[in-house]
């Protein structure tokens, strides 16, 4: 494999089919998206908001990075997307069905979001958090656990039912550069390609 391939093995249609297997499975679980209104919160550059999008959600992206709006918007220019902060949501109060931190939620201030999140949506709204685990092929699936002790503690003390938890395992290998250093020998910095999964462990939480 090329240099130029290890760039593009998780091309826009690859990233396209991995985000359509995680939404089925989510509607499976229960947790419905199809028409609902969605707020995304740390969006990024948009992948995930897009297949929302093509989902038929009526989805709503936010990020703080002025850079990574602009790479959303340039992805599809049919979705809303604001800029600002998880922890003060530019939004009026019952505005959302959903609102999903998809990987982010290790860098908010959490009790801060769990307070938006409650009033920003209506009132059997859920919140979707999903964390990313990224395993190599040598590793045991088992080391993609669920979530942090705190977060549940903080979940209990700001009131928010578990409504359902399961993990997705993506549904398609990849291959990612890993640096190989060499003792007594010139060829350090080598990179191999060593193969990987990622898992999403997901959590619905509601009011």
């Amino acid at each position: 494999m090329s240099s130029d391939q290890i760039g593009a093995v998780d091309s826009q249609h690859e990233a396209s089919h991995k985000f359509d297997y995680f939404l089925q499975i989510c509607e499976d679980q229960g947790t419905t998206l199809y028409r609902k209104n969605v707020l995304t919160i740390g969006c990024g550059d948009g992948a995930f908001t897009n297949a929302l999008f093509h989902h038929e959600a009526h989805v709503t992206g936010l990020d703080r990075s002025v850079r990574k709006l602009t790479d959303a918007k340039s992805r599809n220019p049919n979705i809303t997307y604001r800029k600002g902060d998880a922890e003060h949501l530019p939004f009026e109060r019952d505005s959302f069905d959903v609102v999903i931190a998809f990987g982010v939620w290790h860098l908010f201030d959490r009790p801060k979001v769990l307070s938006e999140a409650s009033r920003v949506l209506s009132e059997h709204g859920t919140l979707l958090i999903v964390s990313e685990k990224v395993i190599s092929s040598n590793e045991s699936s088992e080391t993609a656990s669920f979530f942090p002790e705190e977060w549940y503690e903080e979940w209990e003390e700001t009131k928010w039912n578990i409504s359902n938890q399961w993990s997705v395992e993506d549904v398609s290998s990849k291959w990612f550069p890993e640096k190989t250093f060499f003792q007594n020998d010139q060829k350090l910095n080598q990179f191999n390609l060593v193969e990987v999964e990622t898992h999403y462990n997901c959590i619905t939480l509601r009011k």
